[in-house]
C-alpha cells in the first residue's frame, strides 16, 4: 500500500524525493 502512494507522490512531485 504504501509502495503505491510513494509512486504516486513520485510521479506528481519527482524533484521532492522525500522517500
Amino acid at each position: 500500500a504504501m509502495n503505491f502512494f510513494a509512486g504516486l507522490l513520485l510521479l506528481l512531485m519527482p524533484e521532492e524525493n522525500a522517500f
